[in-house]
This record gives C-alpha cells, structure tokens and sequence, in this order.
C-alpha cells in the first residue's frame, strides 16, 4: 500500500492509515457494522472494539470494509 500512497502523493504512513481508519470505523459503527464479515464483531459492542483494534496490527490482513 505504501507505493500507491506515494503515487497518490500521499504523505501517510501505512500505520498512520490504518490508525485513522480504526478510528473513524468506531466513530461511525452503525454506518459499516452489516459489511463486517467477521460474525463477532457484529454480535457485540466489544466485539467490534476488538476487530477495530486488530486493524491497527499490520499483520493483520485488511478486509472489505478498510480497502
């Protein structure tokens, strides 16, 4: 993701991205909760403050919602 952000002219880094993108996920759940795929993260308040704190780990795979 990094070179698209530069030939984006972007100046992000991939962490910062992912950080704003946790962050504006749990400001706006009830906008985005129905395309989470993972079941648990739907089922409880606490569920999706894990799958939003998940994000933050680059390891982690980014799915549909954060692309």
């Amino acid at each position: 993701m990094s070179d698209q952000l530069k030939r984006c002219g972007g100046t992000i880094s991939p962490q910062d991205l992912r950080a704003k993108t946790s962050k504006y996920l749990l400001e706006h759940r009830d906008e985005f909760i129905n395309y989470i795929e993972d079941d648990s993260a739907r089922e409880s308040p606490d569920g999706f403050q894990k799958y939003c704190d998940s994000i933050n780990d680059p390891s982690v795979w980014g799915g549909q919602v954060e692309k």
